[in-house]
């Protein structure tokens, strides 16, 4: 320790501050799986499984985040059963 002068040593006081942001999330789109499984079965086969493969992609787009993308896959599981039913 040099002479004539005092060494403390300061510890910078480190606070932490949690701030919780509320976002209001938005319901998961219907993914109409249902619907496509029995046109799958009943009616048209390959619109169906086209239905079943997009119900499966709004479960994980919205897992994902991306609830736009969920919102379209959901319309796209909807029309494709009803395409076979025509």
């Amino acid at each position: 320790m040099p002479q004539g002068r005092e060494v403390s040593q300061h510890h910078p006081h480190v606070s932490a501050q949690t701030v919780l942001v509320w976002q209001q999330q938005q319901p998961i789109p219907d993914d109409h799986r249902a619907f496509a499984i029995f046109v799958t079965f009943c009616c048209c086969f390959p619109f169906g499984i086209a239905g079943i493969v997009m119900s499966s992609r709004v479960q994980t787009l919205y897992a994902m985040g991306d609830y736009q993308g969920a919102e379209e896959s959901s319309r796209s599981a909807k029309n494709w059963p009803y395409a076979g039913l025509r």
